[in-house]
């Protein structure tokens, strides 16, 4: 007395009821229109698109274009849908639901909790497959994917033999204007992290952790190089905010070491001819390279201002930035990057206390273009590798007598700064445009 059917395709309906009698007599009703609509029985549509760092359209089994190892990969699920919603006009709420469906191996990385457009990094190297389900009021639901593959390095170019691994990447990772770089002596990295005026450490095992606060500095620091001087066991840090090379104890304990450099950048040890402790200081402020020794009582007095001049009379330290210094063929050097003037890598010679007007131009390429840190090679003929802003390389220079050979050995980065070397086969070069710390591995001293 109570049938039932199944509407088992869209479209009207109409039953028809027919009553007999025991003479045969009929009658036949029929219901009202019944009409079946699809509305109500869509399944939503899951649509996945990549946001960052490159913009991928959306889709199911979308990949995107390869990233550094260290980027943030942010997804968007905002062109998602429901027929039910767009066709006929019912409130049906979507919710989102994220998670991996792949990940390298070693890999610790999340996603956030952004609802329609969350982030993750990319950690290690290796490809990652982020999966969205979408489901609709009904329980229905969909699912999309996006894959994408983390390589080190992808954008630089190395000699033949040579690595590169991301040690860290991005202000997810805790970097924010990388410039200076050193390494204590248990193999803790520490980088200046200029857009915060802040020291931070990243252990052996890659956790990063701050070390330093702006707020251990005097007011208004602007932090620019450090350097560990392991024979007195404290950092160094120059601040041209406030004219001051400060000294950081291990446990982070500062103490204004000097002000007798006027917006001092560069900084490195020295150990000379004579076997002294040095330090190295390049005073932009001052168009000289400025001399101290380490273990003196704060405030410690320049032991010398060397302004680079030739043996015409030429002043070559014009607005310096990195500096460098080592005892060669028992001869005190001092190297410097300058860009005041023609952008140039120079080299004087100095007895330590004094200058000797024996400044010589080493090389003006265009790869010295806006350098910003140097560094040698701690290789038994050793060279100088020179970071340059302008050019986004790094590069090696022969220490000749002038207009020396200079190479580019890694081309493709945007705003290389700082440079260290761990060894003589690993070199650490801070990238301040990507927030990126790279290691360069390879044997620097058959360059």
């Amino acid at each position: 007395t109570n049938p039932s059917f199944v509407a088992d395709t869209t479209g009207t309906y109409r039953v028809a009821l027919t009553l007999t009698d025991s003479t045969g007599r009929a009658t036949t009703a029929l219901s009202p229109s019944i009409v079946a609509s699809s509305c109500g029985a869509n399944p939503p549509e899951a649509l996945v698109a990549g946001a960052s760092p490159a913009i991928v359209a959306a889709g199911d089994g979308v990949t995107a274009p390869d990233v550094t190892t260290g980027a943030v990969v942010q997804v968007d699920a905002s062109e998602s849908s429901d027929a039910d919603a767009t066709s006929c006009g019912l409130a049906e709420t979507l919710t989102y639901a994220w998670s991996f469906d792949l990940l390298p191996p070693g890999s610790t990385t999340s996603l956030n909790d952004a609802v329609l457009t969350p982030s993750f990094v990319a950690d290690v190297p290796g490809t990652y497959r982020v999966r969205l389900t979408v489901t609709d009021a009904t329980g229905r639901s969909d699912s999309a994917t996006f894959t994408v593959t983390a390589e080190p390095c992808i954008d630089l170019s190395l000699p033949s033999g040579f690595l590169c691994t991301t040690v860290k990447a991005g202000n997810a990772q805790g970097l924010d204007r990388p410039q200076g770089v050193t390494v204590d002596g248990s193999g803790n990295l520490y980088v200046v992290n200029n857009g915060l005026d802040e020291i931070v450490r990243i252990t052996s095992a890659g956790s990063l952790t701050t070390f330093a606060s702006s707020s251990v500095f005097s007011g208004g620091p602007t932090l620019e190089d450090i350097v560990f001087n392991t024979a007195t066991g404290f950092f160094f840090v120059t601040d041209s905010g406030n004219d001051e090379i400060v000294r950081l104890s291990t446990g982070a304990s500062a103490t204004v070491f000097a002000t007798a450099a006027t917006a001092p950048v560069g900084i490195a040890n020295f150990t000379t001819c004579a076997s002294q402790n040095r330090l190295v200081v390049a005073a932009e402020g001052d168009d000289c390279i400025r001399l101290f020794d380490p273990s003196a009582a704060p405030t410690a007095s320049s032991l010398m201002c060397d302004d680079m001049v030739t043996s015409g009379g030429t002043q070559l330290a014009i607005s310096p930035r990195g500096v460098a210094a080592s005892c060669n063929s028992s001869t005190n050097r001092i190297f410097a990057t300058k860009t005041g003037g023609t952008d140039s890598l120079v080299r004087d010679t100095a007895d330590v206390t004094a200058t000797v007007n024996a400044a010589v131009t080493l090389s003006s390429s265009a790869l010295m273009s806006d350098a910003r840190d140097v560094v040698l090679t701690p290789c038994t003929t050793p060279k100088l590798v020179v970071a340059s802003r302008g050019a986004s390389t790094v590069s090696v220079v022969d220490n000749c007598s002038g207009s020396c050979t200079t190479t580019a050995i890694v081309s493709g980065l945007d705003e290389p700064w700082g440079l260290w070397f761990e060894s003589a086969t690993s070199l650490l070069v801070t990238d301040r445009a990507t927030d990126t710390l790279f290691r360069i591995t390879g044997s620097f001293c058959s360059l």
